[in-house]
């Protein structure tokens, strides 16, 4: 598993949860600014019947403090906003996850 806050721990359909973004060291308990150097594009899955943590896709672009949705397809999440390496994110993301089980 990656060490980091600010992530999203989204809870898929199948109950398995992934963990998207965040920040990769400690800058998170300092100001904003330092916010934006550390966005990961990290995505981990943990699998509550096994009980691990596997490494998946990535996302498109880093981030930190943003929100995800699971649509109504349970294998598609929508994700918005935050922040990353450039500032603010006002982009958008689609993300179809159809990993197999760890």
């Amino acid at each position: 598993a990656i060490p980091r806050g600010n992530m999203m721990a989204q809870i898929m359909p199948d109950h398995r949860v992934l963990l998207l973004g965040g920040q990769t060291d400690a800058s998170f308990f300092k100001g904003y600014d330092d916010k934006m150097e550390t966005a990961s594009k990290a995505i981990e899955v943990f699998d509550p019947a096994t009980n691990k943590i596997a490494r998946t896709l990535s996302l498109k672009y880093p981030r930190t403090l943003f929100t995800s949705s699971v649509l109504q397809d349970p294998n598609t999440l929508l994700i918005i906003g935050g922040a990353g390496s450039n500032g603010s994110s006002n982009s958008v993301e689609m993300l179809i996850y159809e990993s197999p089980r760890p």
